[in-house]
């Protein structure tokens, strides 16, 4: 449990670090040799220089100050694999209903954009779109994996596509877990059957 809230809460202090990181400005740190006539600075390359040389020298006196480099945050090294790791796992603990509910919304959104019928995401909708959306977790493995069209566009995924996918369509898990609840997957191909997917 407290993993789960330290994981939590890592996520949020991610994002949020991510976000204003995000709507910061960068500024060149040497602004030349300009002066009194509209220009933007008035110290010269050699001052640039030695005030760069005072900041590595600080840097090296404080090690433990740190570099800046983004390597908890959501795009850098740890916060990327642990964000990919906390939603194939969310991917794969949820309710059919929810998964359901959220498959359909998503299906509705590219018809609107697409100007279709809800029920042809599978049919119409480009494998890229599909993997993206299955991957995620837009679209729901409950769904794909029960009825006709998901299968079938399925079979339409290049090797990288369904190399990424891997963990999220885990056959052993859905097996596994569609045995143990039948009465959710009769729920999800009843869904299928009357929105005719």
């Amino acid at each position: 449990m407290n993993s789960k809230i330290l994981l939590a809460a890592s996520l949020i202090a991610v994002f949020t670090i991510g976000l204003s990181a995000q709507s910061s400005l960068a500024f060149a740190q040497y602004m030349g040799n300009v002066g009194s006539e509209g220009q933007t600075g008035s110290y010269t390359l050699e001052e640039a220089l030695e005030i760069q040389s005072r900041r590595v020298a600080s840097a090296e006196a404080n090690p433990a100050a740190g570099s800046g480099t983004p390597y908890i945050s959501a795009d850098g090294v740890v916060g990327a694999a642990e964000y990919k790791k906390y939603a194939i796992e969310l991917i794969c603990k949820e309710g059919v209903e929810t998964a359901l509910e959220r498959s359909i919304n998503t299906m509705v959104n590219w018809a609107k954009e697409k100007d279709s019928a809800y029920n042809h995401y599978f049919l119409y909708a480009s494998t890229n779109r599909i993997t993206w959306d299955i991957k995620d977790g837009k679209i729901s493995p409950w769904l794909v994996l029960n009825c006709a069209s998901g299968k079938a566009a399925l079979n339409n995924f290049n090797d990288e596509q369904l190399s990424m996918l891997g963990a999220v369509l885990d056959p052993s898990h859905w097996a596994l877990r569609f045995k143990r609840q039948p009465k959710d997957v009769e729920l999800v191909k009843q869904v299928a059957r009357e929105a005719n997917l």
